[in-house]
C-alpha cells in the first residue's frame, strides 16, 4: 500500500494539467497583452500635442552633461521600457516562454513511454 502511495502522480505530474495550465497561461497573456497596448494607445494618443515638440530638448542636453552617455542610455531605455508596444512584447514573451515550459513538462520523457 505504501509503494502505491509512493508512485502516485502528483496533480503537477499530470500531462493534461500543465496542458491546461499552459493554454490559461497562454490565452491569459494574450488578452492582457492586447488590454495594455490598447489602453497605452488611447492614453498616449491624448499625449500627443504639436506644441511640445521640442520641449525635452533642455532637460535631455542637462541630463547628458550630468550623467554622459550612460545617463543618457538610461533614459532612452526608461522611456523604452514605458511604451505600451514594449509592455505588449515583454508580456507576449513572458506568457509564451512560461506556457511552453508548461507544455515541454507535459511531454512524457522517453524513458516514461517505454514504462507505461
Amino acid at each position: 500500500m505504501n509503494d502505491e502511495f509512493v508512485n502516485r502522480p502528483t496533480p503537477l505530474q499530470k500531462p493534461s494539467k500543465l496542458k491546461l495550465a499552459g493554454i490559461i497561461i497562454l490565452v491569459l497573456g494574450i488578452v492582457s497583452a492586447g488590454v495594455v497596448y490598447g489602453l497605452g494607445r488611447r492614453a498616449a494618443d491624448a499625449e500627443l500635442d504639436p506644441s511640445m515638440i521640442g520641449y525635452d530638448k533642455q532637460q535631455n542636453e542637462q541630463m547628458e552633461r550630468m550623467y554622459g552617455k550612460s545617463g543618457e542610455l538610461m533614459e532612452d531605455l526608461s522611456n523604452g521600457l514605458k511604451q505600451p508596444n514594449t509592455q505588449a512584447g515583454i508580456i507576449m514573451a513572458v506568457s509564451i516562454a512560461t506556457s511552453l515550459v508548461c507544455f515541454r513538462l507535459a511531454k512524457p520523457y522517453p524513458e516514461e513511454e517505454k514504462e507505461k
